[in-house]
């Protein structure tokens, strides 16, 4: 079952680094790790691991819907930072231990500033409106009647990647929509060319995680 999901999940388009990271399963146990050679590689570590984040989320959902519960354990040997973290599948749903936040199922009826402020909240992450950015080799018509946000975190390190890789997730959930049915656009600087697409026209004091667009 958890390999089928995990198959079905990485075929998704909105997977970033889907060829830097690897899963293996054993029972009722999932592992999941990034390809040693990208430890010295700053961002497509970053990427993998928020890659991974995204799964592990999109598994609880899977896990819970049916009937199952879970445990996670993250960055189990920190001695071996290639080793990201595993979930395994236990019979009842009371015992699941999430290191995500808990989200109350209103969240997700709530307007797209609302939805966002709350699911980012939740995540310990900060978010502040922001200028539009200025954008460079982007379809302009895409990003008309959107108002943008900066979300940043307090610390950088790969604790917070897994995390944001679970806050897209919340995001996304029911599906890359809000409740008008208008797309929000996530950049988590995953795809090489967002790097240099999108420049801030505003002053971040913290670690920038991310820039989010949604309708106004």
């Amino acid at each position: 079952m958890l390999k089928e999901w995990i198959l079905h999940i990485k075929k998704r388009s909105h997977l970033f680094c889907s060829d830097e990271w690897k899963y293996r399963v054993s029972g009722n146990v999932a592992d999941f790790s990034v390809e040693p050679q990208l430890l010295k590689k700053h961002r497509e570590y970053r990427c993998a691991v928020i890659t991974i984040g995204q799964i592990l989320k999109e598994l609880t959902i899977k896990i819970e819907k049916s009937g199952s519960g879970y445990h996670i354990q993250s960055f189990q040997n920190l001695e071996a930072p290639e080793i990201i973290a595993s979930i395994r599948i236990v019979e009842q749903a009371e015992y699941s231990k999430d290191p995500f936040p808990v989200l109350e199922e209103e969240i997700f009826d709530y307007s797209g500033e609302e939805k966002l402020r709350s699911i980012t909240k939740k995540y310990q992450f900060d978010i502040v409106q922001a200028d539009q950015p200025l954008k460079m080799s982007l379809n302009l018509k895409s990003f008309e009647n959107k108002s943008w946000y900066v979300m940043t975190s307090k610390h950088d390190n790969p604790f917070t990647w897994l995390n944001l890789g679970s806050w897209k997730t919340s995001m996304q959930s029911n599906g890359q929509v809000i409740p008008n049915g208008k797309s929000i656009f996530i950049f988590e600087f995953c795809s090489p060319e967002e790097w240099e697409r999108i420049k801030l026209s505003f002053p971040v004091k913290d670690h920038l995680q991310a820039v989010i667009a949604i309708p106004d």
